[in-house]
């Protein structure tokens, strides 16, 4: 191939289970390349003639949607099988262990059945119609303590902007499609994972597609893997266990 630019995707000729990468940056001596199954790497252009992929062989969903270089610690980057062999060592049995089913499971599961019989969309409906906010408020209380997911004691307007808050309530009521937004654990597991998230402290739409595509993507390596997660309550644990040491 000629001389790889930046933004170029790439194989490397001798290193097949690095997979797919992007050149980050080139200099007429070297490249610095980010591959899917190895990370950053810093290459001499006098030792290795990357090979460029085009077509449907060029398509990845990470590097669609990578981290800008200045954030990545190459030390710190996560493949999805270092992650599941991670998760694995922890839960032998995947997501149907009795260990991760009642760490991970068993709250989102008391959260969800309070969820469906408190603010289910009738009841909503109701209770908005006869103007009963009070109530509303009381009952997402409810569900709040039961899913031990949240740690308000008031729904005012500071709580509610908040992305915590923000997603729990679709998380609990639609846990197959709807993510739930932790700030902390979801910004270390993304950066671990090296996916771009755009992440903005105050609720948007622009970072909870970033979050809600990040978890698409780790759930089709997962059913690859022949780990069956069963929604999203599944993957979400997933995310997060890969930023713990």
């Amino acid at each position: 191939m000629g001389q790889s630019l930046v933004g170029d995707r790439v194989l490397h000729p001798n290193q097949q289970e690095w997979g797919l990468g992007k050149v980050l940056s080139a200099t007429p001596d070297n490249l610095d390349v980010f591959f899917v199954g190895a990370g950053r790497k810093r290459l001499s252009r006098s030792f290795i003639k990357l090979e460029k992929a085009e077509g449907a062989a060029s398509k990845h969903r990470l590097l669609d949607n990578l981290i800008v270089a200045s954030e990545m610690v190459s030390d710190d980057y996560v493949t999805i099988p270092m992650a599941i062999d991670r998760f694995m060592e922890k839960y032998p049995n995947g997501f149907e262990d009795a260990d991760f089913i009642k760490s991970a499971r068993e709250t989102n599961l008391r959260g969800q059945k309070m969820c469906a019989q408190l603010l289910s969309q009738e009841e909503l409906s109701r209770l908005i119609g006869e103007g009963s906010f009070d109530a509303v408020c009381d009952r997402a209380r409810h569900v709040e303590t039961s899913a031990n997911l949240l740690f308000l004691r008031t729904l005012g307007i500071l709580e509610l902007n908040k992305w915590p808050f923000a997603t729990l309530f679709s998380f609990l009521r639609h846990p197959q499609q709807s993510a739930y937004i932790k700030p902390s654990a979801i910004q270390n597991a993304a950066k671990a994972l090296c996916w771009r998230i755009n992440y903005k402290p105050e609720p948007n739409w622009k970072t909870y597609d970033a979050v809600t595509r990040l978890y698409s993507y780790v759930r089709t390596n997962l059913l690859e893997e022949g780990l069956m997660p069963r929604d999203l309550v599944d993957v979400q644990a997933f995310i997060w266990s890969v930023a713990q040491k």
